[in-house]
């Protein structure tokens, strides 16, 4: 007889990797496809997800559901890529229906604007000869961040997750004509920092069993400069980047080991 989960005490063990390529999402698809990695249990390109808030409930990107040999043989594909890199892998277990932030970001100090004081005259005042900065200055933590709230289900076999992967960026600076600054008294030129974010998120639901992993390959993309949404511009020469996240669920016991048997599937008995 197979265990079922007491909800009220039953503990998850959320495992996450963020995967960044430069190759097309559907063809990876395709070449999955033929690979003989899908079966009927994996939702095709462009199914739906169930998803949150005013985006549209299509994914155009590649988003389903894995068996634990499906997911395994997708990232042993992809970790065989020289146009694939993992930007990071974490894990963490938490209490059913309790929200969590799973966090592998690098702080950056980045310049976001001018002083007020610095642009009506007297303008800063120098001490002992040294003028301070002009500039404000932020630390902004870039890179993946997953949150989710996983629920154990009342069959204590199936597992509700509310995921929100996202990705922060930071493109550099935009160009910004000068403006007039003070300091003592005296007028100079400095440039308008104009920071330039990208966040790349998706917000969605989506009900799996014990064990199987939610792969995401469909991201909406927000530019951000200057703290104003612009439309995302990609430059001449730029090699632009998708995205794929693997979420793996598993409900596990006090000592963190999985309380049932990992699910089966007809692709486990595929060559």
């Amino acid at each position: 007889m197979q265990a079922v989960a007491s909800t009220n005490a039953a503990e998850l063990s959320i495992r996450t990797k963020f995967i960044e390529t430069t190759a097309d999402i559907h063809d990876l698809a395709y070449e999955w496809l033929r690979a003989g990695f899908f079966d009927s249990s994996l939702r095709p390109p462009g199914t739906a997800l169930q998803q949150t808030g005013k985006t549209p409930g299509v994914f155009p990107g590649v988003s389903g559901v894995l068996e634990e040999v499906q997911a395994q043989k997708i990232l042993r594909a992809l970790s065989q890529r020289k146009d694939t890199d993992l930007m990071s892998e974490s894990a963490v277990t938490t209490l059913s229906g309790r929200q969590v932030q799973i966090q592998s970001v690098d702080m950056k100090t980045v310049v976001t604007g001018i002083r007020p004081e610095a642009l009506t005259p007297p303008g800063i005042r120098s001490t002992n000869g040294v003028a301070p900065p002009n500039f404000i200055t932020e630390i902004v933590p870039l890179g993946p961040t997953l949150d989710v709230t996983a629920s154990i289900a009342p069959d204590g076999q199936s597992i509700d997750l509310h995921l929100i992967p996202s990705v922060v960026e930071f493109l550099g600076y935009d160009s910004a004509e000068s403006v007039g600054v003070y300091v003592d008294g005296k007028s100079e030129l400095a440039k308008k920092p104009l920071p330039h974010f990208r966040i790349r998120n998706v917000d969605t639901h989506q009900k799996v069993l014990d064990g199987q992993t939610v792969l995401l390959g469909y991201w909406h993309t927000t530019d951000i400069v200057s703290g104003q949404v612009v439309q995302p511009i990609v430059k001449p020469g730029t090699v632009q980047t998708n995205l794929l996240v693997f979420v793996k669920a598993t409900i596990v016991d006090a000592a963190g080991k999985p309380l049932h048997a990992p699910p089966r599937s007809g692709a486990e008995h595929k060559k």
